[in-house]
C-alpha cells in the first residue's frame, strides 16, 4: 500500500503458526476463497511443504498448476518433490547480530536500530517457468 498497490485480503491467509500443518490448513482456506490462485509465498519452508502436501491431496500440480515458494531454505526445501524455491536468509549472521545488539543496549541502555541483512532466492523446481 505504501507504494499504491491494491491489496486484497482475500487473497491472504493467516494462520497461528510457521509449521507443515498451519501451512495445510492455510492452504486450503485460501483455495477455498481463491479457487483460481496460480502461485503462493508462505511463510516458512515448512509452511510451504504443508502446502505442497494439500495441493497433491487436491490434485493440484506444483509447479505446472501453482508456483509454490518458501521462506528459510531449510533443508527440507531440498528434501521436498518437487523441490522447494525459497528465501535464504543468513541465519548464524542474523544470531551472531542479535546478540551484538542485546549486549549493547545492555552495555549502554539505549536502544539500537534494527539491521537488515539481504537475502538470496534460491531457484529449484517449485516455481513454474514463464
Amino acid at each position: 500500500s505504501d507504494h499504491g498497490l491494491s491489496i486484497n485480503k482475500n487473497r491472504i491467509t493467516q494462520t497461528d503458526g510457521f509449521f507443515f500443518e498451519d501451512g495445510k490448513k492455510g492452504f486450503l482456506e485460501l483455495i477455498s476463497q481463491n479457487p483460481d490462485v496460480t502461485a503462493v509465498l508462505a511463510g516458512s519452508d515448512d509452511m510451504a511443504v504443508g502446502i505442497l502436501s494439500a495441493a497433491y491431496n487436491l490434485g493440484i500440480k506444483v509447479p505446472d498448476d501453482l508456483s509454490l515458494m518458501g521462506y528459510d531454505n531449510l533443508k527440507i526445501a531440498e528434501m521436498a518433490i518437487p523441490t522447494l524455491t525459497t528465501v535464504a536468509q543468513p541465519f548464524e549472521k542474523m544470531g551472531e547480530r542479535a546478540a551484538e545488539m542485546v549486549f549493547e543496549m545492555l552495555t549502554t541502555g539505549n536502544m539500537v536500530e534494527s539491521y537488515y541483512f539481504p537475502h538470496k532466492i534460491i531457484e529449484r523446481q517449485s516455481v513454474k517457468a514463464i
